[in-house]
């Protein structure tokens, strides 16, 4: 079985936002086939070393560094973790695997599946329910405002 190979790529698609800004993107290679998974970090192209892969000229750069290794690191983790539960790793499954997980970290569907598979009462499971429809609404309120 091949190892994914991560690298740092910036302003792949080579054109910039309404405020100058590209996206750098993890792009995974295996088997002559390529993902990309976005690290949501946006700079000038004067903020990038293409050579060195890292961000420099930044007020933010050292840290913002460290956010994009961390991001390599996390996708190696799952790369890891799909590994050591015997799955088949193709770019997709990596994919899959990352998206899931994305989901997974939310704490409204957690919180519902946690319900659901509690052992108590019906009554006190309808009450958790009735706290878990408050919390959603109250997630769609906030998130309307910003």
């Amino acid at each position: 079985m091949d190892k994914i190979i991560y690298n740092l790529v910036f302003n792949r698609k080579q054109s910039l936002n309404e405020r100058g800004t590209a996206v750098v993107q993890v792009e995974a290679y295996l088997n002559k086939r390529r993902k990309y998974f976005s690290t949501k970090i946006y700079l000038t192209p004067m903020q990038w070393d293409n050579k060195k892969q890292v961000i420099k000229n930044h007020p933010n750069a050292e840290a913002l560094n460290r956010m994009l290794y961390e991001c390599i690191a996390l996708i190696e983790k799952e790369e890891l973790s799909l590994w050591q539960q015997g799955k088949v790793i193709t770019l997709d499954t990596l994919k899959e695997a990352l998206t899931t997980q994305k989901e997974d970290r939310s704490f409204l569907p957690f919180l519902k599946d946690e319900i659901a598979k509690s052992p108590l009462n019906e009554s006190t499971k309808k009450n958790h329910l009735s706290t878990y429809q408050l919390l959603s609404q109250y997630k769609k309120k906030y998130f309307s405002l910003i």
